[in-house]
């Protein structure tokens, strides 16, 4: 691994998609997603089979639970809670690869690519969750002009 683009760090656009699917749609439709593309991922990757499935269902779970204290609907909400979910699915990632003995270093340099993940994908949350809703009206608008 080189120094400029390390291995934890990550702009996690599906926990942002599965963030915006629970403002829109609700639970079933952002867990079908996260655990969807979580199999894909596992199925495209030479990994283990259900990991990162396991790992979107966990991020879900927190978005969900996270929704309860945060305000998922507004900026502010949008990037606290992303950030936190996607610092958490990192330390339980690093967990799993421990547990299927993986030696993962911990070291100060990884808790702060953990950090700078969450930080960047937490700052663009809300802008991926405006997009996506002005693709939602849209799309919404034609579905409604159409017999």
């Amino acid at each position: 691994m080189n120094d400029l683009a390390p291995v934890f760090f990550d702009i996690d656009l599906v926990i942002v998609i599965t963030a915006s699917l629970l403002i829109r749609s609700g639970g079933p439709g952002a867990a079908i997603f996260a655990f969807g593309q979580g199999m894909l991922i596992d199925l495209f990757s030479a990994g283990f089979l259900g990991l990162f499935a396991l790992l979107y269902v966990i991020s879900f779970l927190c978005l969900e639970l996270g929704a309860r204290f945060f305000d998922l609907g507004s900026v502010q909400g949008q990037f606290l809670l992303v950030g936190l979910v996607v610092l958490v699915k990192e330390f339980v990632l690093v967990g799993l690869l421990d547990a299927f003995a993986f030696e993962v270093v911990l070291s100060p340099s990884l808790f702060f690519w953990f950090g700078a993940s969450a930080f960047f994908t937490g700052l663009i949350a809300p802008f991926i969750s405006s997009i996506l809703k002005a693709v939602d009206l849209r799309t919404g608008a034609e579905r409604q002009e159409t017999p």
